[in-house]
């Protein structure tokens, strides 16, 4: 890929039109408020009664607060995305899980 951000538009545009579009994804990240090794049970369980979404937790390092993740949650189906506040089970300080 072109480093030079008008080459790269140039190349862009160029092959654009011939490129196919696919299934649509959807994406929605949740800041874990948790290291990834304290959240890797909850999110292997979630992952399982969610077929339809891919889970991947991506952990950084917040200079304030220490070992963090962010999960990102992926579907075709944006429904699957919202949250549900009735009986899933969340992980430590998350606001949000997957229905």
């Amino acid at each position: 890929m072109a480093g030079v951000p008008s080459i790269m538009q140039a190349m862009l545009d160029e092959v654009a039109p011939k490129l196919k579009a696919g299934v649509r994804m959807f994406s929605e990240t949740v800041r874990a408020d948790a290291r990834e090794g304290d959240i890797g049970i909850q999110l292997s369980e979630i992952a399982k009664a969610n077929p339809g979404v891919a889970i991947g937790s991506y952990p950084f390092f917040d200079p304030q607060h220490g070992a963090n993740t962010n999960v990102v949650l992926r579907a075709c189906d944006a429904h699957k995305l919202r949250p549900n506040t009735r009986s899933r089970r969340c992980w430590s300080g998350a606001a949000s899980t997957i229905e």
